[in-house]
């Protein structure tokens, strides 16, 4: 799972899971949730041309791989970072 949003605003999510269609509504709150398959190109979210002058933090939790390329985007665009590591 990865998550970026601007800390004022309000969330802003991105969820992406392997097993999914694209577009799938998989669960609904406040409005719904959409999910896309297959691994996020990191570039295209995490930079610092769609969040100029915002505070930003970004939030993963996954495999290691995506993780780790998750943060490093993450720090090199000065947004705060959290992770969580779960064990199987």
């Amino acid at each position: 799972m990865f998550a970026l949003h601007p800390i004022a605003r309000g969330p802003h999510w991105h969820f992406l899971f392997g097993i999914s269609h694209e577009g799938q509504v998989m669960s609904e709150s406040s409005g719904p949730v959409i999910y896309y398959p297959g691994r996020m190109v990191l570039d295209e979210i995490v930079n610092n041309i769609a969040y100029v002058g915002k505070s930003v933090c970004v939030l993963a939790c996954g495999p290691p791989g995506l993780v780790a390329d998750t943060q490093r985007h993450a720090r090199k665009c000065g947004f705060d970072f959290h992770k969580e590591e779960f064990l199987f």
